[in-house]
């Protein structure tokens, strides 16, 4: 069978095509960066050459250091070539290799590792800087581009040169210099019958472009499913769904940007717009909502799968974190926090809200633990309001169970059942039926009736004889069916 792919200005002869830069994270050729010219994250920088109507545009995503000159050489270092690394912005920091002479730095060699930033150094004429046991150091850097987002792809009618480095005609920012490896694709689509694809349908524009060897996806949306080339069996309805997937199969992708970034050829489901936007680690995953899981980006791929997550944003995430598995969210803004952790289940608006990296809780009722949990494991917490919380952030092997305000039932140690303490707020009734109460695993018991006892008790059990008199209220079990009165009581 023959692909069907459909966009604007489509026509059977005689048509003129029209190019965008490929959507998808660029790598630099250059990164650019010249002092009091530094790129920050966010900038927004506009390719020069071709011939377009609307110039394609790249979003700064990651910085680097390009150089670096001192600023204070401090004091208290190790003479001799050192390596010394920077402290503030967020990201991966840069190293560089410096002179130190009479315990301050007097020249900067190299950059050893240029960083890769998402947030600048706070000060980039004066980032402080440890190793070799300085104090006070200082050096001015320089920030080139390292990552960046195609964030508008441009209309092109002449590309420019596909051997060549683009350059920017133009920055948001201040950074200068900067060129980058970009690959352009046709946004104006045609009607295709190939016969190397079979049962395969595409429709908007760039949608199903590079498929080659794939069979029976449904792709509808701009950019739906662009870098599919022999992947099949996906479904991605939406812009931008399933934009970087290239030889995965049997994902689903509804909304705008869900499954956006994933290249890992393990299938998950995701329904909602921005649904597992970021994610790059494993499969197995079903999510459905808004934003549901939409900021992990790890790439875990063994570590971080096989998660559930239900509602706006339930199981939001942290970007970087890794080893999310085996969880269970039902409920908007449920586990939004979590982070690096396993097996948890929340049922509920807001349940776990807080919680982090703790593992293997189970959280029922709306907004439960969503104040205090955060790096506890194996609680477990149902109630109707969010004062069914752990004592603190990191409290582990507990029970609460509770209604309003109060847990009615709590436990404590649970990890070690031996010497775990419950605690029962008002009455504690037992069933007659059930015998009494056991203590341990073999007694002795406590048990009740009328008249005196006769039933075989473990050593040292109690009877409460309900008819008695004075004299023959309380028996302490000797054993074998012996039961011996307490005088007085």
């Amino acid at each position: 069978m023959s692909d069907v792919i459909f966009g604007p200005q489509t026509t059977l002869q005689g048509w003129s095509p029209t190019f965008g830069v490929t959507y998808g994270n660029l790598t630099v050729a250059s990164p650019g960066g010249a002092a009091s010219h530094s790129y920050t994250p966010g900038d927004v920088s506009t390719l020069a050459g071709g011939t377009f109507s609307q110039a394609a545009t790249v979003a700064i995503l990651q910085t680097q250091v390009v150089s670096a000159t001192v600023a204070a050489g401090g004091s208290g270092g190790t003479n001799g070539t050192q390596t010394v690394t920077g402290t503030t912005g967020s990201g991966t920091l840069f190293q560089a290799s410096v002179t130190v002479s009479g315990g301050a730095i007097t020249a900067v060699l190299s950059i050893s590792r240029a960083g890769a930033y998402t947030t600048n150094p706070t000060v980039l004429t004066a980032e402080p800087v440890t190793g070799a046991g300085l104090v006070g150091a200082q050096l001015s850097v320089v920030m080139g581009a390292q990552a960046g987002g195609v964030q508008q792809t441009g209309i092109y009618s002449a590309v420019p040169n596909a051997t060549s480095a683009l350059s920017e005609s133009s920055s948001t920012g201040s950074g200068i210099g900067a060129t980058w490896n970009v690959a352009f694709g046709p946004i104006a689509s045609t009607i295709s019958f190939q016969a190397t694809n079979s049962f395969n349908f595409a429709l908007g524009p760039s949608a199903g472009a590079s498929q080659t060897l794939g069979t029976e996806n449904l792709l509808v949306g701009i950019h739906a499913g662009e870098s599919l080339t022999v992947g099949g069996f996906n479904t991605a309805v939406g812009c931008s769904a399933l934009l970087s997937q290239v030889t995965g199969g049997q994902n689903s992708a509804f909304g705008d940007d869900t499954l956006k970034f994933y290249t890992y050829n393990q299938p998950n489901s995701a329904f909602g717009s921005q649904a597992l936007k970021n994610w790059e680690g494993g499969g197995g995953n079903s999510v459905f909502g808004y934003s549901t899981m939409s900021n992990y980006n790890t790439t875990d791929t063994g570590g971080s799968a096989l998660n559930c997550a239900f509602g706006d944003s339930a199981m939001l995430g942290t970007a970087g974190s890794g080893g999310i598995r085996y969880n269970s969210a039902y409920g908007a803004d449920s586990l939004y926090h979590l982070q690096g952790a396993q097996s948890n289940t929340a049922i509920g608006y807001l349940t776990g809200f807080q919680l982090t990296s703790g593992s293997s809780n189970t959280i029922v009722g709306a907004a439960v633990a969503s104040t205090t949990l955060a790096t506890g494991s194996n609680n477990v917490l149902i109630g109707t309001s969010s004062s069914i919380d752990t004592a603190s952030s990191s409290t582990s092997n507990t029970i609460q169970i509770g209604a309003g305000s109060t847990a009615i039932i709590s436990a404590t140690g649970c990890g070690t059942p031996s010497s775990s303490v419950l605690t029962a707020a008002g009455s504690l009734v037992v069933n007659s039926a059930t015998g009494g109460i056991t203590v341990g695993s073999s007694g002795p018991t406590l048990t009740s009736g009328s008249g005196a006892p006769s039933a075989t008790q473990p050593v040292g059990s109690l009877y409460l004889n309900t008819s008695g008199s004075s004299g023959s209220r309380l028996y302490v079990s000797a054993g074998s069916g012996s039961w011996n009165a307490v005088s007085g009581v």
